[in-house]
């Protein structure tokens, strides 16, 4: 079964907050893409989508999306895989780092070793970006002992006051 992925930056936040994202002050590399429920609703509102918020879904865009129930003044960003194979999913990753207020990585217990996310890490905590980690789909009977080689590599690296989150896998999830 392959899971979800993200493949495209998707870009969510209030509607009241949909200017901030509308023009190109953030991120300005990427295009933006709205999706047509939204564009209609701001064409009743009388706002009309912003330019260049038309485009087709590909490298290089940014979907935005608006929720009224996140609360005003937080947008929230899901990024490709950092650690993807594709080459520009790695250069997005660390131009995203760099305009992250807060970055709070997501990876599992078969992945938290990889290389490439270390150093995106460490380099979030030299742009001085708030982390937060969540080590995710740990098989429940090894949950203690992962999180703890978890911690001893963060510490080690650095890292170990990082703010860090361990979801464990049970076996209902794991299709079990």
């Amino acid at each position: 079964m392959l899971r979800p992925t993200t493949r495209t930056p998707v870009l969510v936040c209030h509607p009241d907050d949909h200017h901030w994202f509308a023009n190109l002050r953030v991120l300005p590399q990427l295009t933006r893409v709205w999706l047509p429920r939204q564009e209609e609703e701001q064409e009743e509102a009388g706002r009309g989508p912003a330019a260049g918020d038309r485009g087709e879904e590909a490298g290089g865009s940014l979907r935005v999306e608006t929720v009224g129930s996140l609360p005003r003044g937080l947008a929230l960003l899901d990024a490709p895989d950092i650690d993807s194979l594709v080459a520009g999913n790695r250069v997005l990753a660390a131009e995203l780092i760099c305009a992250a207020d807060v970055w709070v990585m997501v990876t599992t217990a078969s992945r938290y070793a990889d290389a490439v996310p270390w150093h995106l890490l460490r380099t979030a905590k030299e742009y001085d970006a708030t982390l937060v980690i969540v080590l995710d789909r740990v098989p429940h009977q090894v949950v203690g002992e992962v999180s703890h080689q978890y911690g001893a590599l963060l510490t080690k690296a650095g890292l170990g006051d990082v703010p860090r989150f361990t979801i464990p896998e049970l076996p209902e999830s794991a299709g079990g």
